[in-house]
């Protein structure tokens, strides 16, 4: 459904920082209903307090990505970000989502391994060179999100 109609019908059960949110959204698959959400505002000092001081987004397990990926759990994290194992509600499939830091400085270095990644792939074409997979790319909540590998 739609955004707009996402939000007719379910706005009693989204944060106030969602309502206008989901409106950038042509499609919506999922909404993290039963999750504990974030009460994100701007008086919020960290990315309206989906951060952490660190730059680290605030994973919230059941909660959505991009209302399409549902959050099922934590599979790591590192200096750059964290990766996440999620069900997308659109393929219907798991998928492992990273998550980078919100500084600048990592965000720039996640352009350049995406540049990096979609080279490899269009010069490895039988996947000889055993290298991760990226299929999609995205900006949520002013992070470098990155869709690697189907589970």
């Amino acid at each position: 459904m739609s955004g707009g109609k996402a939000l007719k019908l379910f706005s009693d059960c989204l944060t106030e920082y969602e309502r206008g949110e989901i409106l950038d959204y042509n499609q919506v698959y999922f909404l993290g209903l039963n999750a504990e959400k974030i009460s994100a505002s701007s008086q919020e000092r960290y990315n309206n307090g989906y951060d952490n001081e660190q730059g680290n987004y605030k994973i919230v397990k059941s909660d959505h990505i991009r209302y399409r990926y549902e959050v099922l759990e934590i599979l790591g994290k590192g200096s750059f970000g964290q990766v996440v194992k999620c069900y997308d509600h659109k393929s219907n499939e798991l998928v492992a989502i990273k998550i980078i830091n919100n500084k600048k400085e990592f965000n720039q270095q996640a352009v350049i391994e995406t540049k990096m990644l979609k080279c490899i792939k269009l010069n490895d074409c039988e996947n000889k060179a055993n290298i991760i997979t990226l299929y999609e790319h995205f900006t949520f909540r002013h992070h470098f999100v990155s869709l690697y590998v189907t589970l």
